[in-house]
């Protein structure tokens, strides 16, 4: 069995040495290093599925009745029958707390003389927030690094200078290795055993009067000490959710798009997951099964191929129906389902393949503004075509895989706007950026924000147009919609880009955005005309650099960078055969090494 780790890093009390739960605050009274315990770094829970809440101090009184804000890696392992833990000769499995070393023949040492390594004993973990990944490591039992909640986590897209905030979650994994050799010249006695684990970090806003503190989930419904629940959401709380990691709120598919339901649980146990999959014209998808042991769940079997347009609506509810860490199973507070939700409901948008989409106006690129340096909103205007009737427009806005707003906007004229307001949605969402530690305006998130429309075109028929754009940080970074590998809108007086940049065998699509029809010209080719709100594309087979201009005003002009796909290259490899013992390398089927050119 895979576990964290007992106690506190660097605190050698009797009494904490083999604590699996506790709140931090209570450990200073009738502890010899109570207050050595404020400041000790916090183990990875002992027990898989376990939580650590973790509050972040502001002041010298926080430090005092909270404790330092610090993780460090720990992961042990507990030989329940006793066999390994005779041959392994390691301390710590009477306590279920087994560490993991490797180990030489004599004199030898591990580090520096793998040939004559009997015993390979190591593990894997990794902390994973959505988007963001924390830390890694390959070690031994444990990793001599560690990690403060205020950690820029080196400032990787996504994630600010404050580090963690408030609504942060993290998944953390481990996974352990034990290879025993045994006669390094027999390997008759050789064995390989490997187990698995998982919990839950979650920040909290500080005033919670609880402070930090490792325990079970569900709120003591399972025994053991209650920890309450793993934070509030929107005046909700919540004790167990499911992280969309395959089709999220709000994704955009087209049609012959394959529509995947998988994801994560939180707290990360085997849970029972229901999912149903809803098309425009009635229920695809229907079942319900139990996550694996670290809570990821994905069944291929149901995944659907989406051949109709429209909006589907994915419904995910998961129940935690087996033991906790206490050896008993919740008796409420175990249900949940994708956060910010209704019932675990969100929708996916599929529109026909190569749709042309709508024209969005944004007029400025940026969610700070230069001229009083405050966070602002961002208003969006789009346009559909002036043939388009009785038309409805969904919208969905989601960062970190988090669906943060969804519904309807109202069409005018054929018109829509949306305002996106990061300060608004920041008092639901404290986890979104808006302030850096000195409390000026910043953005760091990464922010999707899809538009679908659907209604009926001068034939009466079905029309849909679908584009998503997406903020890194305060700036508009990407603009796209599906089945297009480049956009470029013709705007009054410009291109938007000017320049843009594809890989050799994708296409361009022009969108035009104006009242009246257009058409772009380039050397030996034409789009042919484009009417308003329509589009025209272009596939470019060569490599190299093409510019076009507006064939009604030739001083408007546009680049086309295209690069030359990737390619394999097959060189020659020298591999020193292994040592003796070791399996021998299989070169009958060759080897290559891929080299990417650009």
């Amino acid at each position: 069995m895979g576990h964290g780790g007992r106690g506190l890093s660097n605190v050698f009390d009797p009494y904490l040495e083999d604590l699996q739960w506790y709140f931090l605050k209570d450990l200073s009274e009738g502890i010899e290093n109570g207050d050595l315990a404020k400041m000790a770094h916090i183990f990875m829970p002992y027990q898989s599925g376990d939580i650590y809440w973790f509050v972040d101090p502001v002041d010298a009184q926080d430090v005092i009745h909270q404790g330092v804000i610090s993780e460090k890696p720990k992961l042990t392992v507990h030989d329940t029958v006793g066999e390994i833990a005779k041959i392994i000769q390691e301390f710590g499995n009477d306590r279920g707390e087994m560490y993991l070393r490797s180990k030489a023949v004599p004199p030898y040492n591990s580090g520096n003389f793998p040939e004559f390594m009997y015993l390979w004993a190591y593990g894997y973990s990794a902390s994973q927030r959505p988007g963001v990944q924390v830390r890694t490591h390959l070690m031994e039992t444990i990793a001599w690094s560690y990690w403060n909640s205020d950690d820029p986590y080196d400032l990787v897209i996504g994630n600010g200078i404050i580090g963690d905030l408030p609504g942060d979650f993290k998944f953390q994994y481990g996974g352990a290795v034990i290879r025993y050799l045994g006669n390094l010249s027999d390997p008759s006695d050789d064995f390989a055993e490997y187990a698995i684990y998982a919990s839950g970090a979650v920040m909290v806003p500080r005033g919670t009067g609880i402070g930090n503190r490792i325990t079970p989930p569900f709120r003591g419904s399972s025994g053991g000490p209650d920890g309450g629940p793993l934070f509030t959401l929107k005046g909700k709380d919540i004790d167990i959710f499911f992280h969309p990691t395959g089709v999220r709120p709000g994704s955009m598919l087209e049609t012959g798009d394959v529509l995947s339901v998988a994801g994560a649980v939180m707290p990360p146990m085997g849970s029972l997951v229901t999912v149903t999959v809803d098309s425009p014209s009635g229920r695809l998808v229907n079942f319900s099964q139990h996550a694996n042991k670290i809570g990821y769940f994905y069944n291929p079997s149901y995944d659907v191929q989406v051949t109709q347009p429209g909006v589907y609506t994915v419904t995910v509810q998961v129940v935690h129906d087996g033991l906790t860490s206490t050896g008993l199973p919740p008796v409420s507070n175990n249900r949940g389902d994708v956060l910010n939700t209704v019932g675990g409901a969100f929708n996916v948008y599929v529109i026909p393949q190569a749709a042309t989409p709508p024209c969005l106006d944004v007029p400025h690129s940026s969610v700070i503004n230069p001229a009083t340096i405050q966070a602002a909103t961002l208003p969006i205007t789009g346009s559909l075509p002036p043939e388009m009737t009785n038309a409805t427009v969904n919208y969905t806005v989601r960062s970190q895989d988090l669906m943060m707003a969804s519904g309807t906007l109202a069409v005018n004229a054929n018109r829509f706007t949306y305002a996106y307001d990061p300060i608004t949605l920041h008092k639901d969402f404290r986890n979104l950026d808006i302030f850096d530690q000195e409390g000026k305006p910043t953005a760091v998130d990464s922010v999707t924000i899809s538009f679908f429309a659907n209604g009926r075109d001068a034939n009466n028929q079905p029309m849909y147009r679908g584009r998503s754009l997406m903020l890194q940080g305060d700036l508009l970074l990407a603009d796209t919609f599906a089945g297009t590998n480049g956009l470029v809108e013709l705007g009054t007086g410009s291109f938007r880009p000017g320049t843009i940049a594809i890989t050799q065998g994708e296409s361009v699509t022009w969108l035009n955005c104006g009242d009246g029809a257009r058409q772009v010209n380039g050397s030996g080719w034409s789009s042919g005309t484009i009417p308003s709100k329509g589009s025209a594309s272009r596939v470019f087979d060569s490599p190299g650099t093409f510019t076009y201009s507006d064939a009604a005003n030739p001083g408007i002009n546009g680049t086309i960078i295209v690069t030359r796909a990737n390619t394999k290259i097959y060189l020659p490899l020298i591999l020193k055969q292994p040592s003796t013992g070791a399996a021998p390398i299989d070169l009958s089927k060759g080897i290559y090494l891929p080299i990417i050119l650009r």
